[in-house]
């Protein structure tokens, strides 16, 4: 934890948050620009982009943060691999916030047809928590030395691409099959199917984190 936040301290003192936090705040109130909204469908929506909104604020911490300053946070940690730990750990950091963000907003400005139910507020925590740190994971893959637009590009293409992906094999689709499951819903409840698709998005999360680690190593 305190890994995390060192890194997320450094990272402040900078600018490259600006634009996603920004971008961030401008998207969740245009979603429901337009009322009333549905519950569920809606939900959907911003598991989608949660999953995209994480990436890119894990990616403009970590590009935030220089070789000297994550050398001794590094150090700081008390190797590699605690350091290593402490990134994972940004990644919940990161995502916790933001879903909190995409759920109270429209509940609380009374942006939906109905009221959401403990049921729903209950899924769609779900859904937007794997979706977010499924897409923290994958900024950790393409974080430097990839470039700011390769990065980027990357991010865009994996989560719309697990949108398409979940018309035909919804349950391992990632983010996309999260949103498929939190879409097909009912009232104020969770489904087998929604459980199924975030606990198979997390456990893709954490090959992703894998993958990052061992490029982290390869590249020295």
């Amino acid at each position: 934890m305190t890994i995390a936040r060192n890194r997320v301290s450094v990272a402040l003192s900078g600018r490259r948050l600006l634009a996603p936090l920004t971008l961030l705040l401008f998207t969740v109130i245009g979603v429901y620009a337009y009322r009333p909204n549905v519950v569920q469908e809606s939900f959907a929506v911003t598991t989608v982009l949660c999953a995209a909104f994480c990436a890119w604020l894990v990616i403009a911490i970590e590009r935030e943060v220089p070789d000297s300053a994550d050398a001794i946070l590094t150090v700081a940690a008390g190797g590699a691999v605690r350091a290593w730990r402490g990134r994972v750990v940004l990644v919940v950091l990161v995502a916790v916030p933001v879903t909190v963000l995409f759920l109270a907003w429209p509940t609380a400005t009374g942006a939906f047809k109905r009221a959401p139910g403990l049921g729903d507020l209950t899924g769609a925590a779900l859904a937007h928590l794997a979706g977010g740190v499924f897409g923290g994971c994958l900024a950790l893959v393409v974080t430097p030395p990839a470039r700011v637009a390769t990065a980027f590009a990357v991010t865009i293409g994996v989560v719309i691409g697990s949108v398409a992906l979940a018309k035909v094999a919804a349950p391992i689709a990632g983010p996309g099959g999260v949103a498929k499951a939190m879409s097909k819903a009912p009232d104020d409840g969770v489904t087998a199917a929604l459980l199924l698709a975030a606990a198979i998005t997390l456990a893709e999360a954490g090959l992703l984190a894998y993958a990052a680690r061992w490029l982290q190593r390869w590249r020295g």
